[in-house]
């Protein structure tokens, strides 16, 4: 569970290859679960930290997001961790 004031680094993907949908909190363990429908291809925006109707809005702050089209191997990950310690 998070706790308030403490940053975290996220990173979330969509592995196509192995049909799964994945998290990394800090330099945790993966948590992956079975995602073989692929990604949603939309005209609606992008939002980060709220529905794309404005509700349940993240009360907090959210720094540095990148989005990749490519699944980032161990070391790109670990190297983008080290970089915001």
């Amino acid at each position: 569970a998070p706790s308030i004031g403490v940053w975290y680094f996220i990173v979330a993907w969509h592995d196509s290859v192995a049909n799964t949908i994945n998290i990394k909190v800090n330099a945790g363990v993966t948590d992956s679960a079975a995602h073989s429908t692929g990604i949603s291809i939309s005209s609606n925006p992008l939002i980060i930290g709220a529905y794309e109707t404005g509700s349940q809005a993240f009360n907090g702050a959210i720094s540095d997001v990148r989005i990749y089209n490519r699944v980032l191997s161990a070391n790109e990950v670990k190297g983008l961790y080290m970089r915001g310690r």
